[in-house]
């Protein structure tokens, strides 16, 4: 296995999901597209959202997707857990002051629902392809916020890494 192995899951994982918002979220895939350092900040949210990867956790995998306790060889099996989220804008009260309506609070949350199985479903298929060679779990799947206009759709895995290569 080799560093880059990350780098390749991290970049096909979002272009599986883009690809698969661009072809039936209603709202596409957003412009801004890119592996983050952290948990993403919540600043670009609006007007095209923002879909990004980021690393939660490294770690020595015995029984994927356990991690070990025992003492750990040169070449011990490495497994990677991470996130995709989209952000997205959600409406906020007006400048008057004013909540939105519900029938916009009803069509954001269907929007964000819909946003976020179609991510589940793509991210399953695609992963697929690779289980037999890296084995994958998605451990979760859910709506965060909204917060301060905006709100995410996030998946969070867990594959085990393999070489790239083979």
């Amino acid at each position: 296995m080799t560093p880059e192995a990350l780098t390749i899951l991290f970049d096909d994982v979002l272009a599986c999901a883009c690809s698969a918002l661009d072809e039936m979220s209603v709202c596409g895939c957003p412009c801004r597209i890119f592996v983050a350092a952290g948990p993403p900040v919540w600043d670009n949210c609006c007007p095209d959202g923002q879909l990004t990867v980021h690393l939660e956790r490294l770690y020595v995998a015995g029984n994927f997707p356990g991690s070990t306790g025992q003492s750990i060889v040169c070449s011990a099996p490495l497994a990677v857990d991470f996130n995709v989220t989209l952000l997205r804008c959600h409406p906020t009260v007006d400048d008057n002051g004013n909540p939105p309506l519900p029938q916009v609070l009803d069509n954001a949350a269907n929007d964000i629902h819909t946003d976020l199985y179609i991510m589940v479903n793509a991210l399953i298929c695609c992963l697929a392809r690779t289980a037999k060679r890296q084995p994958f779990t998605i451990r979760n799947a859910s709506i965060i916020g909204p917060n301060g206009g905006c709100v995410a759709a996030q998946v969070q895995l867990s594959v085990q890494l393999s070489d790239p290569t083979i």
